[in-house]
């Protein structure tokens, strides 16, 4: 089993909705996956509790992938980034995002390093955000350790149609060709393709 433990020491940066994103992705290509959510929102079990009650489970007692939603901040991520096959990192392309998001990698050892990748999401293709993917880009050369892998753009609509949860996996019903392009070179970064 490989386990991908999403994390950020920034809060809003679409940690919950990547793993739940992740998870949609996993099942529409047959993989079998289970959910930890160590986030005190819970925002990610709410979602496949929903999934559940809508007659769809999505998560196996006998998975392929664990994917970890951590809060970040709260320190519960820590014990799981130690545990992780991938540690996955989004970010938005901004300033104080990548600082925060810099500061963090400088600070975990290389081992983990080695782990992390960055998606930047709710990217914008402004001139800030582009210098911020460099940035991020160039300490990553410097470091020799980690990734950075495509982005994701600013997709507000999505938000409410995949965390709501529902009985029917999120690429069945979802037809923004864009955003399914994306998300799908996004994966096979991540996951590979099946």
């Amino acid at each position: 089993m490989k386990t991908i433990v999403i994390t950020s020491d920034k809060g809003g940066v679409g940690k919950s909705t990547l793993a739940a994103l992740i998870i949609e992705w996993l099942n529409f290509n047959n993989v079998l996956v289970d959910l930890v959510d160590a986030d005190p929102i819970q925002t990610t079990r709410t979602w496949s509790d929903n999934c559940a009650s809508d007659n769809r489970i999505i998560l196996s007692k006998k998975p392929e992938y664990l994917i970890v939603d951590t809060a970040g901040t709260s320190g519960a991520g820590l014990s799981w980034l130690k545990k992780a096959d991938i540690i996955v990192a989004p970010f938005q392309p901004h300033y104080s995002d990548i600082k925060t998001i810099l500061d963090w990698f400088y600070v975990i050892n290389s081992t983990l390093q080695r782990k992390v990748m960055f998606i930047p999401n709710r990217y914008q293709k402004t001139n800030e955000q582009k210098d911020g993917l460099s940035q991020v880009q160039k300490v990553l050369e410097e470091e020799n350790v980690g990734s950075l892998l495509p982005f994701l753009s600013n997709r507000p609509a999505i938000y409410g149609v995949l965390l709501n949860g529902c009985n029917t996996n999120f690429f069945e019903q979802y037809s923004d060709e864009v955003f399914l392009a994306e998300t799908k070179n996004l994966m096979h970064s991540l996951v590979g393709s099946f």
